[in-house]
């Protein structure tokens, strides 16, 4: 979440966490992000909240992740924490999802 001459000179960086959702399904109806997933054998469809924005990959990650960035536990972490390779990146359109989400969990909209 952090710019790049922060990541570049700084000793931590600013992250927004993902939560993983194996086997589940997000849709958008009306702008509107829901989540559809099972547990004991039912199915469990839940409203996103503003603050979790669904993950988008861009194309051939290292690793595929399906989940959600919840920008309301955005920290600081180590950079000693995070690897240099990454395992994967998410769209420039999802990106501005998840920023927008920020801002207006920070009131700046």
């Amino acid at each position: 979440m952090q710019n790049n001459i922060g990541n570049t000179f700084g000793n931590t960086t600013i992250i927004a966490p993902i939560t993983t959702y194996k086997n589940s399904k997000f849709t958008k109806i009306d702008g509107v992000w829901y989540i559809e997933s099972e547990k004991d054998g039912e199915k469990i469809k839940r409203k996103l909240d503003f603050y979790e924005i669904p993950v988008e990959l861009e194309e051939d990650p290292i690793q595929k992740i399906i989940g959600v960035t919840n920008v309301v536990h955005m920290k600081e972490v180590s950079k000693k924490r995070l690897s240099r390779t990454p395992i994967a990146k998410v769209t420039v359109d999802n990106f501005n999802e998840i920023r927008e989400a920020v801002m207006k969990n920070l009131n700046l909209l």
